[in-house]
């Protein structure tokens, strides 16, 4: 798709003109809406067993994460086709499809709820990273099964288009926030107890704001400039390389054998000497 430019702003323009597929578009919420209710059900189990309604709230803070996009897609140039759309919700001008509702949970709920019960147990720095992956190989097959179908659009410079028509570095953008809110929750589990397990679904938004926060400038940036071509790709492969510093950094604190695990265990062991 060619770069359009409003004259005033200088910024790209969305295909506004775009007409929503509402035949992918009620398959997509249906199937991402029963993987959800199945870890709803499992959920509602791991509640029963473990007292901990952990796995439900989740899938709450997957719903509200939807409430972020509409803000992502204006910088980062995203576009839902408003013609002949069923819209869930509007923020800023932006309607947003119930399938992308339903996507949210699946992604930040139900996948995420692997995460969780995987990195609860414990893991070790080698299944971090293996962990890291699997958001990210999903949200690639998701993203380009749903832009094979035209459900949405990514408009403006988009750079590191390796596949087919997902720009690359949206990838550790999604998978970055919702691995970070599963650290954050582990971590937290022993202070989130009574009441303040309601925290639970507003800590997933947030983790998924302050992945876009701190690692997407560089490619915001280069999507909605004018700028030679390999600066552009530069502009993403900075993104990538910045959420890769940020996974550095979560897997010196979070294994079982990280430097800050063996830091405490040993703290402990001389405390107890």
């Amino acid at each position: 798709m060619s770069t359009a430019w409003d004259p005033t702003f200088r910024l790209p323009t969305p295909p506004i003109d775009a007409v929503a597929n509402t035949t992918v578009d009620f398959w997509a919420t249906l199937i991402y809406s029963s993987l959800s209710l199945i870890a709803l059900v499992y959920g509602l189990y791991y509640w029963r067993r473990r007292g901990s309604p952990v796995i439900v709230l989740m899938l709450i803070g997957g719903a509200l994460c939807s409430a972020v996009e509409p803000f992502v897609n204006i910088v980062g140039a995203v576009w839902h086709p408003v013609v002949n759309q069923v819209a869930a919700f509007e923020i800023m001008g932006r309607p947003m499809p119930w399938f992308l509702v339903t996507g949210y949970i699946f992604y930040f709920g139900a996948l995420g709820t692997l995460s969780y019960v995987a990195f609860a147990k414990g893991v070790s720095t080698r299944q971090f990273w293996l962990w890291a992956t699997v958001p990210m190989g999903v949200d690639i097959l998701m993203e380009e099964l749903m832009l094979y179908w035209d459900l949405y659009y990514y408009y403006g410079e988009q750079p590191l288009i390796l596949i087919s028509k997902l720009p690359l570095w949206w990838v550790p953008c999604n998978s970055l926030g919702a691995l970070l809110s599963v650290c954050l929750l582990v971590k937290a589990a022993p202070v989130l107890r009574g009441w303040r397990q309601l925290l639970i679904p507003l800590l997933i938004p947030v983790c998924d704001a302050v992945a876009y926060a701190a690692i997407s400038l560089p490619a915001w940036i280069v999507v909605n400039t004018e700028v030679p071509w390999w600066l552009n790709q530069l502009g993403g492969v900075a993104t990538c390389l910045l959420a890769l510093l940020v996974l550095y950094a979560l897997s010196l604190v979070i294994p079982n054998d990280s430097p800050l695990a063996r830091a405490l265990g040993t703290r402990n062991a001389a405390r107890t000497a």
